[in-house]
């Protein structure tokens, strides 16, 4: 995410239209930001980030917490080019 501003207005548009689950796309998150600074209340999160060194990328989910059996499952798979998918689960 570009800014921490640009966070804080998402985080009021997901409060406030009760999505039960979003993502965040080329959320450019990597281990310098912390679960704690992109928290969502009342909602599980699931982070993918981007590689070391690489421009752009990552992945963010959030599903509401009272969504049931909402899991994340990551699978890495190896060919010539690494890529990883980030799959989340829930039964409703």
């Amino acid at each position: 995410m570009a800014s921490r501003e640009n966070f804080e207005l998402l985080k009021q548009t997901v409060v406030s239209t009760k999505y039960d689950i979003f993502t965040i796309s080329e959320s450019w998150l990597d281990l310098m930001i912390c679960d704690a600074d992109i928290e969502i209340s009342g909602y599980k999160m699931f982070r993918q980030d981007r590689g070391t060194h690489k421009r752009g990328g990552g992945l963010v989910v959030y599903g509401k917490k009272h969504l049931q059996g909402l899991c994340d499952r990551k699978m890495v798979l190896s060919v010539s080019i690494q890529f990883s998918t980030t799959i989340v689960e829930s039964t409703v």
